[in-house]
């Protein structure tokens, strides 16, 4: 909240109007003067439109005018508001009974009274009803509805939501403040209300005493005057400028100068000296910090001192002309640029004189002339860098540069000129740039510096600005422009070769480039060829020694296309940059390069990721390189043996492709994995010929002994003298990586040919290599006494088929103390589809005239053919012949479309081999020998009678359901697999028990108890079973378990428990139990008792039972005598 006090000399104007006949009655007086003895209002609050804050005026004076004095005058251009009155107040005296006086005269007289008001703009107004305190409102009967005079105004005239009419119960002999205090408050929203409609006008503001709105107020009108020069809209202004004689020596923000209302008002003010009217406005604004509790800061402060640097800049452009005129300065931009140059000074004419001392002094003495100007241009600067506006200031620190450079301060002036332009880069004033940085290569040569670095990037970004700006005219001299050109660039190059090291420039604009996204395979030797075109943007040649483009893939691989030229003439120029060594996949164009001796201009094709989303977004420029199957290349793969235990290998195989190698170097390298080339070797010793694809292998094709031993150079593996069409396969150890899935293997070769020994190719690409086994491998153990049969699960750990040719259990180097192995018989399956393909090929290629050139090209073919369709799989696995059903054939010759053709037909007719041939993956799994304590095995043996110890043989004697059956229980233990095997003194505690099966055994006997148990001895324990069903029913189990060992403690602290394997030897056996069916008569015999069960009944007793096969049924025999 802002608070102001009474500080200027205008006050608020309210009209006061009644009646004639109250007018001329004394009454009147004495009404005006209670009224004004309420008067200066105080503590007003406003609230502006513009502003969310409250205003407060602490004091307001007032005058009460009778209505017709203000005058009402018509301009264009308002000077104040408060010159009319805000607000218009009418009063009436009348009994507020009076309804009927009311109508008949009073009302019309309010009528005309707020007809004349309400046509006023800007005003407010008011009905004052003044009644004597004791009058009270009329009571209506019943017959007749009356009311009050103030209830009749309000219906008549205060038709808005806003209260317009007050009613004040005032006599001379009754006059207190309170009467008073509802019109005061009237009078004061009627103020603010007609205040609100007018808050544009300043001097409203200043009268008021809201000064800071005042201010804001002129800076608003200063805007729309900036507007108005624009739209170059000046009809309510007269000339630019009126000069009068002593305006030169007059102060010049003196308000009492001129009568600059008057001018408004009669809209003759000039251009300039409404300009200065508004300064000298703002300056006495701000001179009321004097007699005013309030502080200009901020905005306010920040464009007083900016109006004030616009004056000095232009004084500054004036003393341009002076200078111009009086030969001080030369006739050239920057200080030319306000003169007319078809005006020479004889040509004007003046009648007025130059009365100001210190110009005067200044057109004779070219050094005051300097001093001055010295002075206007950096009171301006300083002004202007207060004020925030940095960029007027940049623009003049040029004017001081260019008068050094004109009064031979070279030193001085090449400096300003050097760091200008970079300020002026981020404002895009490409035009202001370029002038200075021409300026600052004219001064370099004037002063003969050297032509260094700095004064190479002087020139990179004249040319700069010379292509963005089109080549104006402020870019150089009036001389040849091509010329003026083609000696910076050729003096650009010149510097350029001096330098001691190489110097980068980014995205300069000088050339452009254009990549096309389809790279070509070189055909006769490795390596791409890519098409560009590069648009020189200057008017002369560019002098670029070698052109280069980078290209960046996936794992951070790279390649370079380059090519070398004498020069890149003005406009487009198709080129064929050219890449030795490459790998085939998608590339993103990265960066390109314009090499200019040691000056290298680089440009950044790939965007930065932006933090900012952005709707539209750029897509890097995507590159083509297709694979060369002729090409050198290397590849990384699991070996063909893999032996778990021992140290992890991989196998590197080099394919030479169509050339004689004379050396490659070889480098690996993966992430979390070390690689030791000084252990690799050969695989085989052997260099297969005449293949053209690593990773297709058969054993048809020449071989060629390897005499040398490997080379290892600084942990780099060295080849040399590898044949055309050759395969080099080394198996490299490497450390373990038994906890990966996978590695990247970063595989780098750099290699030299025969055709070729003075080019060094450098081939970089990164490898997958699955680690993981692709089979897994289940094992179970079953002990049988001295005997250990060991079951293999072998299944495939991934989605592909995989074909297994045989499976061998060995022992190992050196065998087992008595361990014998006896294998199962296996049978051999088929051969793998890549010797199938090889050999097909090689078959079909026997009559051709380019068999290396050809057999690459038709197994890529096929091999394409068999990835996209699986149709042929399962026939292949039946009959091993390859159907296949399409081969594109689009970029084949008519000879290779031919021999593809002989090659599927040799493929259909292939049949499975026997034995397999090719070169099959060997996967050496070690198994170690299980270990058992004791292996117990359990019988149960139906015996022919409970007294005999043979079973009874199968068949001898039937088993009815019911029937009690003797049997054995038989337990051999044995430690033959465990530490204790012959030791004949070693005990265990084993504790055997039967199996309770309710529904089909009743077992009777100890089913259920503990013995001691030694290597190679049998436990025979008799039992009983009753067989609870007939039909085929298998001999309950036996479980056995070991008991812990007294004295022995596991680590833990617990009792040592014996691990022990139970094996079941009639597990396999079922025994035929028979139905007992019908009636049975048992007749009593074998006893002679006597039965005194009645004393008259004595015969025999025959008691009968019927059995069946889910009862057992008890007998009694009894006889008598």
């Amino acid at each position: 909240m802002a608070n102001a006090r009474a500080g200027s000399s205008q006050r608020v104007l309210v009209s006061f109007s009644a009646a004639p006949s109250i007018v001329a009655s004394p009454k009147w007086q004495q009404v005006q003067t209670a009224l004004r003895a309420q008067l200066p209002l105080r503590n007003i609050h406003w609230k502006p439109a513009s502003h969310s804050s409250i205003r407060t005026i602490q004091e307001l004076d007032v005058d009460l005018v009778p209505l017709d004095t203000p005058r009402d005058e018509h301009t264009q251009i308002p000077v104040t508001i408060l010159e009319k009155p805000l607000l218009n107040i009418y009063v009436i005296v009348l009994q507020n009974t009076d309804v009927e006086g009311y109508r008949a005269t009073v009302k019309k007289q309010i009528k005309d009274w707020h007809s004349d008001v309400t046509a006023r703009r800007n005003q407010e107004w008011l009905v004052v009803h003044i009644t004597r305190p004791d009058s009270r409102a009329p009571t209506a009967n019943l017959f007749q509805l009356r009311g009050s005079v103030l209830e009749k105004i309000r219906a008549d005239f205060n038709t808005e939501r806003r209260e317009r009419c007050v009613q004040v119960a005032w006599s001379p002999e009754i006059d207190a403040p309170a009467i008073w205090a509802e019109l005061i408050n009237r009078i004061k929203d009627g103020i603010m209300s007609a205040f609100d409609l007018a808050e544009s006008l300043a001097s409203s503001f200043e009268g008021v005493n809201l000064f800071e709105d005042a201010y804001g107020q002129y800076e608003e009108l200063e805007t729309t005057f900036y507007h108005v020069l624009k739209e170059k809209n000046l009809s309510w202004f007269g000339t630019l400028i009126t000069p009068t004689t002593g305006d030169d020596s007059a102060p010049l923000l003196s308000g009492e100068r001129k009568a600059y209302r008057e001018l408004i008002l009669a809209n003759t003010i000039s251009v300039f000296d409404f300009r200065i009217y508004l300064l000298s406005r703002q300056c006495e604004l701000l001179a009321q910090r004097g007699r005013i509790t309030f502080s200009f800061s901020g905005p306010i402060l920040n464009s007083f001192n900016a109006a004030k640097g616009e004056l000095l800049d232009l004084a500054r452009t004036q003393l341009d002309v002076i200078g111009v005129t009086a030969g001080h300065l030369p006739r050239r931009p920057p200080f030319s640029s306000t003169c007319n140059p078809l005006t020479s000074p004889a040509q004007t004419s003046s009648t007025l004189t130059i009365t100001n001392t210190e110009l005067l002094a200044a057109i004779k003495d070219a050094e005051a002339f300097y001093k001055l100007y010295l002075d206007a241009t950096n009171r301006a600067i300083e002004l202007y860098t207060t004020a925030g506006r940095r960029k007027f200031a940049l623009r003049l620190h040029g004017s001081l540069a260019a008068l050094d450079l004109h009064r031979g301060e070279y030193k001085t002036a090449l400096s300003v000129y050097m760091s200008l332009p970079a300020h002026y880069a981020p404002h895009m004033w490409t035009a202001l740039e370029a002038f200075m940085l021409s300026n600052a290569l004219d001064t370099h040569t004037v002063f003969e510096h050297e032509k260094d670095m700095e004064w190479i990037h002087i020139v990179l970004s004249f040319l700069k600005s010379y292509v963005d700006n089109l080549g104006t005219d402020l870019l150089m001299h009036e001389e040849d422009k091509v010329e003026y050109i083609s000696g910076l660039v050729e003096s650009l190059h010149q510097a350029a070769t001096r330098l001691d090291a190489d110097l980068a420039h980014p995205n300069h604009s000088a050339a452009s480039l254009k990549v096309f996204p389809d790279a070509r395979i070189a055909e006769t030797k490795d390596g791409c060829f890519l098409d560009v075109t590069v648009q020189n943007q200057l008017p002369c040649l560019l002098p670029v020694n070698e052109i280069s483009v980078f290209l960046t893939g996936k794992d951070s691989e790279q390649c370079t296309f380059s090519t070398t030229l004498s020069g890149i003439p003005s406009g487009k120029t198709d080129l064929t940059l050219f890449c030795p060594a490459v790998t085939a996949g998608t590339y993103v164009l990265d960066s390109s390069e314009l090499r200019m001796a040691k000056l290298c201009l680089q440009y950044q094709h790939r965007k930065p990721p932006s933090k900012m989303p952005s709707i539209r977004k750029e897509l890097p420029l995507l590159v083509h390189i297709p694979k060369d199957l002729l090409a050198l290349e290397v590849t990384v793969s699991q070996p063909n043996k893999i032996e778990l235990g021992e140290p992890s290998t991989s196998l590197v195989a080099v394919s030479s492709g169509r050339n004689h190698v004379v050396k490659a170097i070889i480098k690996l390298a993966s992430s979390g994995v070390t690689f030791r080339p000084k252990d690799a070797f050969y695989s085989d010793r052997k260099l297969l010929l005449n293949i053209s694809l690593p990773g297709y292998w058969f054993d048809r094709g020449a071989v060629e002994q390897i005499s040398q031993e490997l080379k290892v150079i600084d942990n780099f593996i060295v080849l040399e003298d590898i044949p055309k069409h050759s395969v080099v396969t080394l198996v490299v150890p490497h450390s373990d990586i038994s906890a990966f899935q996978a590695m990247n293997v970063v595989t780098e070769i750099q290699y030299t040919t025969v055709l070729e020994p003075s080019l060094s190719r450098t081939i970089r690409a990164t490898q997958v290599v699955v680690t993981a086994l692709p089979i897994s491998v289940n094992v179970e153990d079953f002990f049988r006494g001295s005997r250990l049969f060991s079951k293999f699960t072998i299944s495939t750990t991934s989605h592909q088929h995989v074909r297994i040719c045989t499976a061998q259990l060995m022992p190992r180097n050196g065998g087992l103390d008595g361990v014998k192995i006896s294998p199962t018989t296996t049978k051999n399956r088929g051969v793998v589809v890549e010797s199938v393909v090889e050999e097909s090929v090689t078959r079909a290629l026997v009559d051709s005239s380019s068999p290396h050139q050809h057999r690459a090209i038709i197994i890529n073919n096929i091999v394409k053919a068999l990835e996209n369709d699986a149709g042929w799989v399962d026939l292949y696995g039946i009959t091993g012949e390859i159907k296949i059903s399409r081969v594109p054939k689009a970029d084949l010759s008519e000879e290779a479309a031919e021999l593809l053709e002989k090659a599927k037909q040799l493929l259909s007719e292939h049949k499975h081999p026997y034995p397999p041939v090719g070169i099959w993956r060997e996967i050496q799994i070690p198994v170690d020998v299980p270990y058992m304590t004791i292996a117990a095995s359990a019988c149960v043996k139906i015996l022919a009678t409970p007294f005999s110890d043979g079973s009874a043989k199968p068949g001898s004697m039937p088993l009815y359901a019911g029937q009690p059956i003797s049997a054995s229980l038989s337990i051999h233990t044995s430690f033959h697999w465990g530490s204790s095997v012959g030791d004949k003194e070693r005990r265990y505690l084993l504790r055997y028990d039967v199996e309770e099966m309710a529904r089909e055994w009743l077992v009777s006997g100890p089913k259920r108890g503990d013995f001691s148990a030694a290597d190679g001895e049998t436990n025979v324990v008799p039992i009983t079973l009753i067989a609870l069903h007939h039909g085929e029913l298998a001999l309950p189990k036996v479980s056995i378990t070991a008991l812990p060992m007294p004295g022995e403690l596991t680590m833990g602290g617990s009792m040592a428990v014996p691990s022990i394997e139970t094996s079941q030897i009639h597990g396999a056996e079922t025994v035929l139990v028979l139905p007992r069916g019908g009636r049975t008569k048992i007749p009593s015999a074998g006893a002679t008792t006597k039965a005194h069960l009645r004393p008259n009944l004595r015969r025999p007793l025959t008691m009968s039972s019927e059995i069946d096969d889910m009862d057992v049924a008890t007998f009694l025999v009894c006889d008598y005598a």
